[in-house]
């Protein structure tokens, strides 16, 4: 895809000058996080508000980046603008209903040899990143814990390994007792044949940088959940031996890394 643009920001966007190209790009925004420098070029990300009709203010996220690329196996050699991958598959979560980023402009361009992208999302007003969440109620951490297990385990049911699963890239909120969870940063996240190996892959991940707020029975409940069993079954407590097995051996050559 070139470009899009949500039918429901069309008017907002229109009404602020802002479905251009150029405006964007030339927006005058501070960075929300300073901008990114490497594969080749620069990726930025800065929060923006405009006025939408009988909505008020609301926040997106833009996300703007040059000759920042990524390798696909229909592009091997020149690759493509990470922005474009990210784009893509939150098109492909939305399309299997997996509760990501909601996108509201996506483009690129060649200018002057060089490759152009931005990438705008609404602002997931009222999410926290599960790193920065911590709740003392065990019933309530709970159910917390399994609504992330129902929401990883939709991802891996479409075969989608997101590579990059740490607690900060799962954002979640509660309505009404009820916790939601999103889930985000996709440029990394790929299409693999084996949901085993997707599933050793993120639960490994996941378990590797989750915080030392995460006790034992939290890991327990949330593989739990992920498994569908009311008790780890003899195969379930085989793949937490794995992950863990996995978490040591790479939390040992960190410890050995900088000495070699």
């Amino acid at each position: 895809m070139q470009n899009y643009v949500a039918p429901n920001w069309l008017t907002a966007l229109t009404n602020q000058g802002m479905n251009n190209f150029d405006t964007l790009w030339s927006l005058d925004a501070d960075w929300f996080e300073p901008p990114n420098i490497r594969r080749g070029g620069w990726s930025g990300v800065s929060r923006i508000e405009i006025d939408v009709p009988n909505r008020g203010k609301l926040g997106l996220f833009l996300k703007r980046q040059e000759n920042h690329r990524c390798k696909t196996w229909r592009h091997p050699i020149s690759g493509i603008a990470t922005l474009d991958k990210e784009f893509s598959n939150i098109i492909k979560f939305k399309k299997h209903n997996i509760p990501s980023l909601n996108p509201v402009y996506f483009a690129k361009k060649m200018v002057s040899g060089k490759l152009q992208a931005i990438l705008i999302t609404e602002e997931l007003t009222g999410y926290r990143p599960l790193s920065d969440i911590n709740i003392s109620s065990p019933s309530n951490r709970k159910e917390l814990l399994q609504e992330v297990a129902s929401v990883i385990h939709k991802m891996h049911a479409h075969n989608y390994q997101h590579n990059c699963l740490f607690p900060k890239h799962l954002f979640a909120k509660q309505d009404n007792g009820h916790w939601s969870v999103r889930i985000i940063d996709l440029e990394k996240t790929k299409h693999r044949i084996s949901k085993k190996q997707v599933m050793l892959r993120d639960l490994g991940t996941l378990h590797r940088h989750a915080t030392d707020r995460w006790t034992l029975s939290d890991r327990i409940i949330l593989l739990r959940s992920y498994m569908g069993e009311a008790k780890l079954s003899n195969s379930s407590k085989k793949i937490a031996q794995i992950i863990s097995k996995k978490t040591q051996s790479k939390n040992l050559k960190k410890e050995i890394a900088p000495s070699v």
